[in-house]
């Protein structure tokens, strides 16, 4: 009989977190019946919650910043997930300010405590708690999200954001742990329970049931998310509350494998492979790509052997989620991230540059710009936008059906839906994000056939309905980011005013004006997704999903894509091997193989087969099947499979055969012979018995695609079907002894052109390239369209660009200053127009010789969020360079490092558009090899304004560095949109430290350093190396060696600003040595500060030592690159090196860092001194000791 065991549920095994100490007040301990009791005032409780709050709102962790950061250095992330990780971490920087909370929708405030038994609090904690809760939403600029119904159908918003949801547990110890919660409406609605059973428990069904739940997360909870799955509970709101827990990384430490006590455990393979599911789904991080999630929990639960809860869900990419605990040393909270800017990378990433939207157009004129631009392009908005969600709609919709009009602002501004957060003093606006788009699907159709929500701007998916109304009235579904909304308010929301049921609070309707405005193009006009640039190579080609006939060796345009379509052309002649449907290879049907014939002239092809697990095809095994297509005739096809030959373990060689062959018209008459004997086919009266027939055939007129949608959605009633299939069956036979051939007498195969329906003749068309259509590396042709013309053609560089319908097209990866020639003619169905041609030169690119990659440190005290970076990041707007706001900056200097070496020409500078606070006036200019020995070149000073300031170097020197010592500002301020630094043009620029010369930096080049450290210039190898002397002082040291160490490894993403400091002395126990002996000499460091290597020489006469060894002390991970080097003079020193590689930690303070050992050859009295000594820290800076 088994005996009794408790086991903790969720025995969590160690707890990592960093906390900070709020308080030690409000706690002390007293002793009970011999017992140490923790006792908490209730204010401890009120202060912790507050706190929590507030922290929360503004703050994420280290960790999920981390992640965001990952996705911009990931080369197989998009375009789309890097632009939306950018946009996160540059709205958390915004939002740590203290002011916009990172999310407009600040959530429902959700606290969950573990009071242990020794813990005693006067009165009611919950109470307690929920003060604080009232305090923090109170103060802060947070938004009321809390209805609180009155009857069932008559509820308000509460004013508060109470109630909150507080539950607390009782444990064991003298201790209360909490988690704090901020948990939005985006997120809270993507947590999904299912209830399976045991049938459930197997990969093959787990695997199938991932893959097809995960998708109902959707990308409207603000991916990427941190993803947590829990299999099992002891009861369905068991599963759930674990699932918000692990999403929040609570559990994270918890075991990874169960016992017979029932505990919860991590399956960190299933995370793997859950992960992997969602990056091959390509929705990405909001808009396409790898990052629909960041992380993914899978907990493994106990449950009741009749049920199987299966939860999931998600914490959405503002990830609030903070613990706490109080304890007798006080009350602490979890430390969160208050610098997110040192997450943002030194240059933004580089992406295809967005569409410029003007709002403040007619309605038809900005819908007829959107119409240009197919599905997935990115947008900036600027101009009107009416903000309306759920309440408004509904009342909108009661005022329709009243009789009453759309109001004229529904009609002449796109609607974006969103419910702002308090406005901060002297803002414009309040946190102000996107909120979930499918809660207003139901009235889109509607609104539409009132002239009203032509545009609508939201976050996540839409259903079908929306897709079908776009099309039906013309109207566009723009996606912005979820998430950022600090960022949007402080950069792009200009002005807000309230127009319609101000009494709703955060749902009234508002107007605002913004610029810049980030969006997607998700649902067009069309519901189409327009692809142009596919390019078909020479031959007959057919769309796969509708039959149509192309022609190859030119570029297809305006390729209708619905966004269940991907572009797939098969050409004339394929033979496709197919099988049946499957989710996974266990599936693959082995007696049965299926081929997909577009027959056109002679075509062949070999099938090769093998086990597809095991590498016995290296040893010969698998076989090849050889497939013959004879169209010749073209009225004729005969369709030869050959005897398989070879064979594998697993080989099934009794097999039914069943053929696809693609054709407009039923043939006169199909024969089959399987081996030498002829086959009776039945022609079948259905699909249906096709299916379950033998040696039949079957006409099937319209084959539909559409068969594996989900069962009663939307799409599930979109039909897609194709041209024409004659579908033939035959009986299992052995494929190795025996052929099989088809006969079709009466074979054709042409589908109509539904490209060219217009007749007439045709104007050429008359194009040119503006202006505002010609730069550096793309040109834009325009024209007028002609009438009669179903398409345009253009000629340009030997392709042909077809079916182009708009009366545009653009033309990318141009070369600069360069002429093109273009031909340009009119189609339809009966013929074409003559040839017109039209010329062009592209732009020069102002930036071609500037110099990319720069680095910028200052002396002045930098704005948090608008640090130097943003001065050399290539974005002139959106970002900028500050000083400390309300700090005197002057003077200080700015030190640009240009990471190569250049030949300098001039330097641009673009200050803030309107020449305001932190507009540079005056200064001088220096520049340096080293950052340490400085040459001036000129001063300068410019006149306040907006204009581009611009200052040439007058001799055109070499150098890496430049200095501005900046004497006057705007304010006494420093700002800036750009700066850019030219090379003189043509000339190269070159990398310090590429003692190689292969333009580029790696192991090699620290190789050959560490056979070089210690020569000097009258050295026989010095000039060979010469390059390589970095800091122009006639030796290879640890400067020159830094150069390349800081870029190994990874290198060095964020240096920090600490300088490097103090100095290094040398000792002996003694001073005189007999023959024989080992002289120890101590090197130490002296307030050493921010040393990242060190080197000096050691002169010695070697008749006096030989050289024994260095043992390191407090080097900590320094590499020790020591050479005892004889020079060509015949002089002998040592050079002791060490440097870090990559990013590593410093050396600080006053320790002993090694020993140097030489042996006397004679006696002597030591007197060896240290010459050329260096400190360098992670910016290369040098302290010479």
């Amino acid at each position: 009989m088994a005996e009794f065991k408790y086991q903790e549920p969720f025995p969590i095994q160690k707890d990592s977190t960093e906390y900070r100490l709020l308080t030690k007040d409000y706690v002390k301990t007293i002793e009970v019946e011999g017992r140490k009791i923790l006792k908490i005032q209730k204010e401890g409780l009120e202060l912790l919650a507050r706190e929590a709050y507030a922290d929360v709102s503004f703050y994420l962790r280290a960790s999920h910043l981390q992640k965001l950061a990952n996705i911009l250095k990931d080369p197989e992330a998009s375009d789309n997930d890097k632009f939306v990780a950018h946009t996160m971490l540059m709205n958390q920087v915004v939002s740590a300010e203290g002011e916009l909370p990172t999310c407009q929708d600040t959530g429902t405030a959700i606290a969950i405590g573990k009071k242990g038994e020794n813990v005693w609090t006067d009165g009611n904690d919950a109470e307690a708690i929920s003060k604080g809760v009232f305090e923090t939403y109170r103060d802060r600029n947070l938004r009321y999200s809390q209805v609180v119904p009155y009857t069932m159908f008559d509820e308000k918003n509460s004013g508060t954001n109470l109630p909150a949801q507080i539950d607390l547990y009782a444990t064991q110890g003298n201790k209360y742990e909490f988690l704090f919660i901020t948990k939005g409406g985006g997120s809270a609605n993507k947590t999904f329970l299912y209830q399976q059973t045991k049938a459930l428990l197997t990969e093959e069904a787990l695997t199938k049931f991932i893959k097809d739940k995960v998708k109902d997360l959707g990308t409207s909870a603000c991916p990427p998310y941190h993803l947590a799955v829990v299999i099992g509970g002891t009861s369905a709101e068991a599963c759930l509350t674990t699932v918000k827990k692990a999403s929040a990384g609570y559990y994270d430490n918890l075991p990874t494998e169960g016992n017979d006590g029932g505990q919860a455990f991590r399956d960190l393979e299933w995370e793997t492979k859950i992960q992997k599911i969602c990056q091959d789904m390509g929705i990405g991080a909001q808009f396409g790509g790898k990052y629909w999630v960041h992380d993914v929990r899978v907990i493994r639960m106990p449950r009741h052997a009749a049920s199987c809860p299966v939860g999931i869900g998600v914490s959405c990419s503002a990830d609030r989620n903070i613990k706490a605990k109080i304890t007798e040393d006080g009350i602490f909270l979890e430390q969160l991230e208050k610098n997110p800017a040192r997450f943002l990378p030194a240059e933004n990433p580089a992406l295809a540059p967005a569409v410029n939207i003007d709002l403040d157009q007619p309605m038809e004129e900005v819908l007829k710009e959107l119409r240009k631009y197919p599905v997935k392009t990115r947008l900036n908005l600027s101009g009107t936008l009416i903000v309306a969600r759920d309440i408004a709609h509904a009342r909108i919709k009661a005022m329709l059906d009243e009789g009453k009009p759309m109001p004229e602002y529904f009609k002449n501004h796109p609607i974006y839906y969103a419910g702002p957060a308090k406005t901060p003093k002297g803002m414009a606006s309040g946190s102000f994000g996107p909120t979930t788009a499918g809660r207003m699907d139901p009235y889109v159709d509607l609104f539409q056939d009132h002239g009203g929500s032509m545009i609508m701007v939201a976050k996540g998916n839409r259903s079908q309905a929306v897709t079908d109304a776009c099309k039906k009235h013309g109207g566009f579904y723009l996606g912005s980011i979820g998430g950022p909304a600090a960022i949007l308010a402080k950069e792009s929301i200009k002005s807000v005013e309230i127009v319609a049921f101000e009494e709703l609070g955060m749902e009234a309707i508002r107007k605002i004006r913004v610029e810049n405005f980030p969006a997607f193009i998700i649902v067009d006009d069309k519901g189409n997704d327009i692809r142009d640039g596919i390019y078909l190579p020479e031959g007959e080609w057919f769309d796969y999903f509708t039959g149509e006939k192309y022609t190859g060796g030119c570029v297809v345009n305006n390729f209708a894509s619905p966004l269940w379509k991907l572009p797939v052309f098969v050409k004339a002649g394929a033979i496709i091997p197919m099988t049946n449907p499957n989710n996974n290879v266990g599936e693959i049907d082995k007696n049965l193989r299926i081929y997909e014939l577009y027959p056109s002239g002679y075509s062949e092809f070999v099938e090769y087969d093998d086990d597809g697990i095991t590498q016995a095809y290296l040893n010969g095994k698998g076989t090849t099947t050889r497939i013959e297509i004879k169209n010749n005739d073209p009225s004729k096809v005969s369709i030869t499979i050959h005897p398989t030959t070879g064979d594998f373990d697993g080989f099934v060689k009794d097999k039914a055969t069943e053929l696809r062959i693609n054709l407009s018209e039923m043939p006169k008459k199909i024969t089959a012979k399987v081996g030498s004997s002829k086959v009776k086919l039945v022609a079948a009266r259905s699909m249906n018995e096709y299916q379950n027939g033998t040696n039949v055939y079957f006409y099937d007129v319209a084959p539909n695609l559409n068969k594996f949608a989900t069962k009663g959605s939307e799409f599930e009633k979109k039909t897609i079907t194709k041209n024409p299939q004659l579908l033939v069956k035959l009986a299992p036979t052995d494929i190795s002894m025996n052929g099989t051939v088809i006969i079709i007498d009466g074979y054709q195969f042409d589908t109509p052109d539904t490209h060219r329906v217009s007749t007439g003749s045709l104007a050429a068309p008359i194009a040119q390239v503006t202006d505002g259509n010609t730069e550096a590396y793309t040109l834009k042709p325009t024209w007028n369209k002609v009438p009669g013309a179903d398409f345009y053609e253009i000629e340009f560089n030997g392709m042909l660009y077809t079916q182009i319908k708009n009366a545009e097209l653009l033309f990318d990866n141009l070369s600069a200053e360069t002429d093109y020639s273009f031909k340009i003619r009119s189609v339809n169905k009966d013929g074409y127009s003559d040839w017109s041609t039209f010329s062009v030169k592209t732009k020069s690119n102002p930036l071609e010789f500037a110099i990319k990659g720069i680095r910028g440190e200052v002396t002045a005290e930098e704005q948090e969020g608008f640090e130097i970076s943003r001065l050399f990041d290539y974005a002139e707007l959106g970002d900028m360079f500050h000083t400390k706001y309300r700090k005197n900056a002057m003077p200080f200097d700015m030190i640009i490092d240009l990471r190569t070496i250049n030949q300098l020409d001039k330097f641009h500078y673009l200050s803030r558009q309107d020449g305001g606070n932190g507009t540079i006036l005056a200064g001088d200019v220096a520049y340096s090899m080293d950052k340490e020995n400085w040459t001036a070149v000129d001063s300068f000073r410019w006149e306040r304004n907006g204009d581009m300031k611009v200052f040439t170097f007058k001799d055109q020197p070499k150098a890496r560095y430049i200095k501005l010592h900046i004497t006057e500002g705007v304010g006494n301020y420093a700002s800036g949109r750009e700066l850019y630094v030219f090379k003189v043009p043509g000339t190269e620029s070159y990398l310090p430290g590429d003692i190689n010369n292969d333009k580029k930096i790696d192991t090699n080049d620290l190789t050959s350093y560490m056979n070089y450290t210690g020569l000097r210039r009258g050295d026989s190898d010095f000039d060979y190396v010469s390059a390589g002397d970095i800091n122009r002082n006639g030796l290879i040291d640890a400067y020159d060696i830094s150069v390349v160490a800081t870029q190994l490894e990874d290198g060095i993403e964020n240096p920090g600003t600490d300088r490097v400091a103090g100095t290094i002395f040398l000792s002996t126990p003694k001073q005189t040595y007999n023959a024989g002996e080992t002289v120890e000499i101590t090197v130490k460091g002296d307030s050493v500060k921010a040393v990242n290597a060190l080197s000096f020489a050691l002169p010695y006469d070697q008749q006096d030592y030989d050289f024994v060894g260095i043992e390191p002390a407090n080097l900590g991970t320094m590499e020790n690159l020591t050479y005892d080097r004889l020079h060509t003079s015949g002089q002998k020193a040592l050079y002791p090196t060490f440097v870090n590689l990559g990013d590593k930690q410093v050396l600080e303070g006053s320790e002993d860092l090694f020993t140097i050992k030489l042996k006397t050859k004679r006696k002597v009295t030591f007197n060896l001194k240290a010459v050329d000594g260096i400190l360098v820290d992670k910016n290369l800076n040098m302290q010479k000791f």
